[in-house]
């Protein structure tokens, strides 16, 4: 199916474009879709379907998920906006080990994590003031990006999902 079949021509449109999910997110606009940016997660609405691209990858591929999930931010944004529980954390580049280390004194305990790690390598739970710099360490070695940090909660249970096919 062809929707347009004039070229694009960016020449007159008043947009910065940082890569190529700008220029997805643009397109998709311009026909009318819904779009929300979520870092470099795209999700078009049209009609009464949703449809994700990360870069130039679509979510007709189980390559999209893998993305996402690779990425605790985007990830917990997408749990959150499905109506799940999150525990409260924020994003913390490598530079802002101060504001971080402040949010630890705020929240008392928490859970620090490199935002793109993977097998829970450069993850420190339950910690303290003192435990701090040795777990902004860790994670700041193992982070291309940023490091997250959440409330820690002591009791519960930890769990890990596998979702295939809806179920």
């Amino acid at each position: 199916m062809i929707i347009n079949e004039q070229p694009n021509d960016y020449r007159d449109v008043d947009l910065e474009f940082s890569g190529v999910t700008d220029l997805i997110a643009h397109e998709f606009r311009m026909l009318g879709c819904q779009v929300q940016e979520i870092g470099r997660l795209v999700s078009i609405c049209l009609e009464d379907k949703e449809v994700f691209t990360f870069d130039s990858e679509t979510s007709y591929t189980s390559r999209v998920s893998t993305r996402v999930l690779k990425n605790k931010a985007v990830a917990r944004q997408l749990i959150k906006e499905a109506g799940l529980r999150v525990a409260n954390g924020r994003l913390f580049s490598k530079s802002e080990k101060a504001k971080a280390f402040s949010y630890i004194e705020q929240i008392g305990s928490g859970v620090i994590k490199p935002v793109d790690g993977s097998h829970g390598r450069g993850v420190s739970v339950g910690v303290s003031v003192g435990e701090f710099d040795l777990a902004w360490g860790l994670a700041a070695n193992l982070t291309r990006n940023e490091i997250l940090i959440e409330e820690y909660f002591s009791e519960g249970t930890e769990a890990r999902y596998l979702i295939v096919d809806g179920q």
